[in-house]
């Protein structure tokens, strides 16, 4: 079956008029026009990733789910797709559920980030939100954070806490009054000296993350 074919069998099965115009055009829209007499099993890796786009955005869906479509990549086509899907679900106007491990597929594609941790979703919000202000170590962990610290706030101001975490005091973005207990996260894989500003993040230190 040919690429053209493979979109266009949607159609068919719905029963939905004008097809070729239909198919032209989204063929087009995805970049493949100058594939439609190809067989998929001839097709790149990124190709074949916008035939099934194609094949399921012909019909108009009003939710659309992707589950790690970009995975199976290679890094460059990654990029390149994932730039291009962003534009093509905002003009479809459709409401996409997309699953995926990528921090950077996160930032790029999401309105509204859910995070989920052994089934559960554990925190949501908005890209600013779940990246900026994880709201426990697990969100932190996905985030990039890879040093964890739990420290009592000294002091508090504009905004900038500082911290006693024991063998070191440090400052971070916050609003915690003096006395409160917090976590703070880095990105950085060795302790940050005083002088940087790490992000706050609430809840509490499991004892597996604690004894690290």
């Amino acid at each position: 079956m040919s690429v053209y074919k493979n979109i266009e069998f949607g159609l068919r099965y719905a029963k939905l008029p004008d097809h070729k115009r239909r198919v032209d055009d989204i063929m087009e829209l995805v970049g493949i026009a100058k594939l439609r007499d190809r067989t998929p099993t001839t097709l790149s890796g990124g190709e074949q990733q916008r035939v099934a786009l194609a094949r399921s955005l012909i019909l108009e869906p009003r939710v659309f789910l992707l589950d790690e479509p970009l995975s199976a990549l290679d890094s460059q086509s990654r990029d390149l797709l994932r730039e291009e899907l962003r534009d093509v679900i905002d003009q479809f106007e459709i409401t996409a559920l997309y699953v995926t491990h990528d921090q950077t597929e996160a930032r790029v594609l999401a309105d509204r980030l859910g995070v989920m941790y052994g089934g559960r979703l554990i925190q949501t919000g908005s890209v600013h939100e779940v990246f900026d202000k994880p709201e426990d170590e697990r969100v932190a962990s996905f985030v990039g954070m890879e040093n964890l610290f739990e420290g009592a706030v000294v002091s508090q101001k504009g905004g900038i806490i500082t911290a006693d975490i024991g063998n070191a005091t440090i400052e971070a973005v916050a609003n915690n009054e003096r006395g409160d207990t917090v976590i703070l996260g880095s990105d950085r894989k060795t302790l940050p000296s005083c002088s940087n500003r790490l992000l706050a993040v609430h809840g509490t230190l499991s004892t597996e993350q604690s004894s690290r």
